[in-house]
């Protein structure tokens, strides 16, 4: 069953810069090699190769820059 990631484990994750696998803290993670757009969102899914754990990391745009001149 899917469940979110806890504030902390969030937090964890994202100080990783997302290399870390947010349950045992492995650097041994991999992406599923593709990333599917999706109703205004980017989603692929990871999974780590020491404990068997997956999850979907969920791309979201914040902003947009534009180099003027």
């Amino acid at each position: 069953m899917a469940r979110q990631l806890t504030p902390q484990e969030v937090k964890d994750y994202l100080d990783s810069k997302g290399v870390r696998c947010p349950f045992c803290k492995s650097d041994q993670i991999e992406g599923s090699g593709s990333i599917s757009i999706e109703d205004y969102q980017a989603v692929q899914d990871v999974s780590c190769l020491k404990c068997k754990r997956t999850w979907t990391d969920v791309y979201t745009l914040s902003g947009v820059y534009v180099e003027e001149g």
